[in-house]
């Protein structure tokens, strides 16, 4: 997709002035395709930075309808938007916001039997879902396909981002999710309307997942294998993690991969 002069040196101009940015940095994001999966409080941060950046194609995939509780973190809508589909509507508001991107609307929850149909096209996807069933099942399809995967998770006061570069898998040094967790064990709950959610923190967790997109599409980012950032919104700290790899993993290793979706 080339741009026209309008569009580059109006709409785009500040982030094109930038140092090793410039116009072919444009042209890279425009001809990127980015999967949301999740446009909830993550997905909203994410959505609207990703869209305004110039992303070329970005698709946005939720089941759920807009909710009342849910305005206090979730950005992209409001009061009228109540019992509206997440992902038509945020489509709607990318169109008015950025009209020179494409976007599409999948309004229905992601599962391993339409994971492929609707994942293949994309380049990078961005996991901003809030379950673990979801999150395993993306993280599963990413490596099976090699496609690289961008997870983001929050719990009250915390967040974590998980960037998995799966588009490199001839290195077989890669670790992944399953190599910290095999499962979720059923106790472990983390319902923000149980345990409660400040707005700021997955607004937070969704910009850094999708600069983490960003620098990747770029070439701003050198990391070849997976890397983890944990935030403290409390303490204002983000401190990068990384693991080995685990030789006895359902995924990853040699004998037993292909675990979920392939």
């Amino acid at each position: 997709m080339v741009m026209n002069d309008e569009i580059i040196n109006k709409y785009y101009a500040k982030q094109i002035n930038l140092p090793n940015f410039g116009i072919d940095g444009q042209n890279k994001l425009i001809n990127s395709k980015v999967l949301i999966i999740g446009a909830g409080a993550l997905g909203c941060s994410a959505i609207l930075y990703l869209s305004a950046i110039g992303i070329g194609t970005l698709g946005i995939c939720d089941g759920d309808n807009v909710e009342i509780e849910n305005l206090h973190r979730q950005i992209l809508y409001d009061i009228d938007d109540i019992g509206k589909n997440k992902a038509v509507i945020s489509v709607d508001k990318i169109k008015r916001k950025n009209p020179y991107i494409k976007s599409k609307a999948y309004s229905r929850m992601i599962t391993c039997e339409n994971i492929n149909l609707i994942a293949s096209d994309y380049d990078i996807v961005l996991d901003c879902s809030d379950n673990y069933d979801t999150k395993f099942l993306v993280h599963d399809y990413g490596y099976n396909n090699k496609k690289t995967i961008i997870q983001g998770n929050i719990y009250q006061y915390e967040g974590e981002v998980f960037v998995f570069p799966f588009q490199n898998l001839t290195n077989c040094d890669i670790p992944c999710y399953r190599c910290l967790w095999d499962h979720v064990p059923k106790t472990f709950d983390r319902n923000t309307s149980i345990k409660g959610v400040i707005g700021i923190v997955p607004g937070i967790v969704g910009l850094l997942q999708s600069f983490e997109a960003i620098k990747l599409i770029l070439g701003f980012s050198s990391e070849e294998s997976s890397i983890g950032y944990l935030y403290n919104s409390i303490e204002c700290e983000l401190n990068k993690i990384r693991w080995c790899k685990n030789d006895k993993c359902k995924l990853c290793c040699r004998e037993r991969n292909k675990y979920i979706c392939g």
